[in-house]
């Protein structure tokens, strides 16, 4: 939150360095945004990270659907939903809740890519996984 609060202040700092316990710049600047927007900055923070952590959960059930039968990516959807690590790391505002969605993405292009056979849907993933 630090981080954030000395954007907000104009200091600017590099989207691609590292800042409070290895958090990327990047989830600071996020988090700035919706402070900047929302003013709570209890909300703001937890909304940086709730809106991720529950995107994960529809995007892995694509990915999953793509590699396996239905059920399969239902089940793990929903268990993904019920996972208490999950709902820790968005709860509280960790950066983490964003990897999770970036991982899903990048599961969903990649195998998307693999069945289409089309390089957007590759570079689609490989963004996922550089966020």
């Amino acid at each position: 939150l630090q981080d954030a609060i000395s954007l907000l202040h104009d200091e600017l700092l590099s989207p691609f360095a590292t800042g409070e316990w290895g958090a990327p710049y990047l989830h600071a600047y996020s988090i700035a945004a919706a402070v900047s927007l929302l003013e709570d900055r209890t909300v703001a923070l937890r909304l940086v990270s709730v809106v991720p952590g529950a995107l994960a959960v529809p995007v892995l059930y694509l990915g999953l659907r793509e590699l396996f039968d239905r059920r399969f990516a239902l089940v793990a959807a929903v268990l993904q939903a019920v996972a208490a690590w999950s709902i820790l790391q968005s709860r509280h505002g960790y950066v983490w809740a964003v990897s999770t969605l970036a991982v899903a993405a990048s599961v969903r292009w990649l195998a998307r890519g693999l069945r289409l056979g089309r390089w957007t849907d590759f570079a689609l993933a490989g963004f996922a996984l550089g966020i």
